[in-house]
């Protein structure tokens, strides 16, 4: 299968809404293909999320801590961030905050992945209870805003691009570019193990070496020039839409 096929593949695999990755800059970023998630982690994070699954089915009382424990696994065996890079104390959450329109209410991330060199914050991370509808405004809330939208308006407050939701099951990712729109794609656990492929553009994407890695081949970069590449096409469309019109006025 060609890396062009393959990034289809997974892409079809996750929910995209909005502006995201283009397959010609994923091929340019990945010329070998995703990387791979090695045997055992790939058991631990399976053992550990039917372990947290079953927490969620049955109404364990150590569900907090189990589910908290759950996403850190996540972060710190599959993304691979230490103590330094994932910054999961309140002080420095609370620190970024975003209050509704009103000031009735208030929005800011429960960790922050930040630079090891400069301390800055490079993405946020929203934990939510399992289950928790990411994208519906909730009943009777002062704030009519989405959990979605509240993380968009965060990183774009902050200047930071990239904000990640998750309730355990389903992992958004946001891309909040300055001056354009936004969008969002979401990984499902249950999927990592049923189709792997997407487990590995998980782990390729949003894990620490893409996040640190040079400036070029960062997750922000390749979410910039996959922005530019869809208003290359775009304005070509466009172009092309235009000389269509011409030539059939001149038939007329």
């Amino acid at each position: 299968m060609t890396g062009s096929s393959r990034h289809t593949e997974w892409l079809s695999l996750v929910e995209v809404s909005g502006a995201f990755l283009a397959v010609p800059v994923l091929e340019k970023a990945f010329p070998q293909g995703l990387d791979v998630v090695e045997t055992p982690k790939r058991q631990r994070l399976r053992a550990a999320y039917e372990e947290w699954r079953d927490a969620v089915d049955e109404g364990d009382p150590l569900l907090d801590e189990l589910h908290r424990e759950w996403i850190r696994l996540v972060f710190t065996e599959i993304l691979e961030y230490d103590g330094e890079s994932l910054k999961t104390d309140t002080d420095t959450a609370a620190s970024y905050t975003m209050s509704s329109p009103e000031r009735t209410e208030s929005f800011f991330p429960d960790w922050v992945v930040v630079s090891p060199s400069d301390a800055k914050p490079r993405m946020f991370v929203s934990l939510q209870p399992p289950g928790t509808d990411l994208e519906r405004v909730r009943k009777d809330d002062r704030w009519p805003a989405s959990l979605r939208e509240r993380m968009t308006g965060l990183c774009r407050l902050h200047g930071v691009r990239l904000g990640l939701i998750t309730d355990g099951e389903r992992w958004m990712l946001v891309n909040a570019p300055s001056g354009a729109t936004s969008g969002d794609a979401s990984w499902y656990a249950r999927l990592w193990f049923q189709e792997p492929l997407t487990l590995k553009a998980f782990q390729s994407l949003l894990g620490v070496r893409r996040c640190f890695g040079p400036a070029d081949d960062t997750l922000d970069a390749l979410l910039e020039r996959s922005l530019e590449h869809h208003e290359e096409i775009t304005n070509t469309l466009g172009e092309q839409v235009r000389r269509a019109v011409e030539v059939l006025v001149q038939c007329l």
